[in-house]
């Protein structure tokens, strides 16, 4: 009964480095939604009487907030593509074969 628990997965320093640039990633596109967000809500409160192409309607501002946020974060999402994390596997999985695990 001393091996009856599972051997830890080990992760190689190329999926760590991977993590942490998705993660540097994720950041950065809260960031640029933020700022922009911030920046769209100063700007249809300040002239949004004088931009007569912006329908505004009667929205308060948080929901406007959450719907620029909502807005920036899909514009800005292609900054991290489902494809960055995919190549390391087929390596991981080919390596596995040869070693026949």
């Amino acid at each position: 009964m001393q091996n009856a628990t599972a051997a830890p997965i080990k992760r190689t320093a190329l999926e760590k480095n991977v993590n942490l640039q998705i993660i540097f990633l994720f950041a950065v596109l809260i960031a640029l939604s933020l700022i922009s967000t911030v920046g769209q809500v100063i700007k249809n409160f300040a002239f949004g009487s004088t931009l007569g192409y912006l329908v505004l309607g009667s929205q308060n501002v948080v929901t406007t907030f959450f719907l620029d946020m909502l807005t920036f974060w899909i514009l800005y999402s292609n900054l991290v593509p489902i494809s960055y994390y995919t190549p390391t596997y087929p390596g991981s999985s080919r390596v596995s074969f040869l070693r026949g695990c």
